[in-house]
């Protein structure tokens, strides 16, 4: 949704000119006014919040959670239409339980090769005659045919043995999930578990982990067919609009670049980046730039130290405690430079001061307060407002405690590798602040790292 410059990323709590406006769609019948109607007799929250235009908030309840949704006129329709009342949001899924229905539903995605088509022509596949008319000569890879196949609506019937009270179906998403998913797309795919009874969310989400988890692996088993639980498409508007950072003094206009960037580093940004929605590979990715830098930046420190050493007016070679000095920094590097925590650390504070780290920190309340919690357990906790301690090192001292327990490591001199982080954990997706803090130390090292740019004449 666009917004007015003037008002983007910060909302106007001005409560006469919200009422007006609520009345005026009022006037208009707008949906939004029955849907607000529906969330007051259901109890559900929704707030409206004005950002250049006239926003509706619902929360859905997902647990103890809630999954904040930004409601449109055209979306206020679909959710009248889907009973938003009997609806649960599950865990940070995609995934919806209709505890009227007793069906769990979820999207489903294709990790590797045409999942659609090849998922089409399993044996028992049911297939509703096409809505369209397109031509029934096209050749079957034609793009007709395959905008065609995408308009047609499909399911399977997963076999179950007699008795058996619950079943699964794979294929074209249920009207009603279409309604209130965040992928309402031509192209989703749904995963509906059907017979499903429960009351606590907890539960219904273990449930849906555990079957959808082994139908998935069975699949890829016996068809060779790779696919996945997918993750919710949506970020709660408070953290979307938090995370929209207001331009730099040099971003306020377009310029052509003055500095070339390396480019397998570069490739490494790129490659996490691309990973929204994955924040254990986001945040790999990203510490990846770090560890292409440890080379250069931790070799530095140790040249540094020992050209200190050898500086020093005192250092006598022929006495045998000076040298002694020599040899055990040479041994302090000799497996590399340092170990990788302290490899590390000589890149953050070769890219970054403490002020500027300090400045990103406390910029924001959110990241203070994330920082400075236990909310991620195993990893060290981070005061940027401590002036007795370096920053970077602090810094350095979680992201290598979080490195660890994503590749359930453990760290150099502990008995024992830290607990392993699993992806859609709540641990996972709170990780929102730290993936912000090694993108942008990935930032800085692309910074000091880049060079002036030149073009060959041409």
């Amino acid at each position: 949704m666009e917004r007015n410059e003037a008002t983007q990323g910060q909302a106007i709590d001005d409560n006469d000119h919200i009422n007006s406006l609520v009345e005026e769609l009022t006037k208009n019948n707008d949906a939004r006014i029955r849907l607000a109607q529906v969330c007051e007799e259901s109890e559900i929250p929704y707030a409206w919040k004005f950002y250049g235009d006239l926003d509706m908030i619902i929360e859905l309840p997902n647990g103890r959670n809630r999954r904040e949704r930004i409601v449109t006129s055209n979306i206020a329709e679909r959710f009248l239409a889907a009973n938003i009342a009997t609806i649960k949001a599950l865990g940070s899924y995609d995934a919806y339980y209709f505890s009227d229905e007793k069906v769990i539903e979820t999207s489903i995605g294709t990790i590797r090769g045409p999942g659609r088509r090849l998922l089409q022509r399993l044996p028992g596949v049911e297939i509703e005659p096409p809505s369209s008319t397109a031509s029934e000569a096209a050749a079957e890879d034609s793009p007709e045919a395959v905008l065609e196949g995408r308009k047609k609506r499909w399911r399977l019937s997963l076999q179950s043995e007699e008795g058996t009270k619950w079943g699964a179906t794979i294929g074209t998403p249920s009207e009603r999930f279409h309604n209130i998913s965040d992928r309402n797309l031509v192209d989703t795919i749904s995963l509906r578990l059907s017979g499903i009874v429960g009351e606590r969310h907890d539960n219904l989400l273990s449930t849906l982990q555990r079957v959808a988890n082994a139908v998935l692996f069975e699949l890829d088993v016996n068809f060779g067919i790779a696919m996945q639980l997918l993750p919710s498409w949506y970020v709660s508007f408070s953290e979307n609009q938090k995370r929209r950072r207001p331009p730099t003094q040099a971003a306020n206009r377009v310029r052509l670049p003055q500095s070339q960037y390396e480019d397998k580093p570069l490739k490494l940004y790129w490659h996490a980046s691309s990973a929204y929605g994955m924040p254990l590979l986001q945040f790999l990715a990203y510490y990846q730039v770090l560890e292409y830098y440890f080379p250069r930046y931790s070799k530095r420190e140790a040249l540094d130290r020992l050209r200190h050493e050898l500086r020093d007016p005192s250092f006598d070679r022929e006495e045998d405690g000076h040298l002694a000095r020599i040899l055990a920094l040479a041994e302090q590097y000799g497996g590399g430079y340092g170990s990788e925590r302290e490899q590390l650390q000589s890149t953050i504070k070769a890219c970054v001061t403490e002020d500027r780290l300090r400045e990103f920190i406390t910029a924001d309340e959110s990241r203070i307060k994330h920082f400075s919690s236990s909310a991620i357990k195993d990893v060290a906790i981070f005061h940027a407002n401590d002036q007795q301690n370096d920053p970077r090192n602090q810094a350095a001292n979680r992201i290598y405690d979080l490195r660890c327990r994503v590749v359930h490591t453990k760290d150099e001199g502990a008995k024992k590798a830290a607990d392993l982080l699993l992806p859609y954990s709540r641990e996972a997706d709170s990780l929102g602040p730290d993936i912000e803090l090694v993108q942008f130390l990935a930032q800085r090292a692309l910074i000091a790292g880049a060079s002036r740019l030149r073009l060959e004449a041409v």
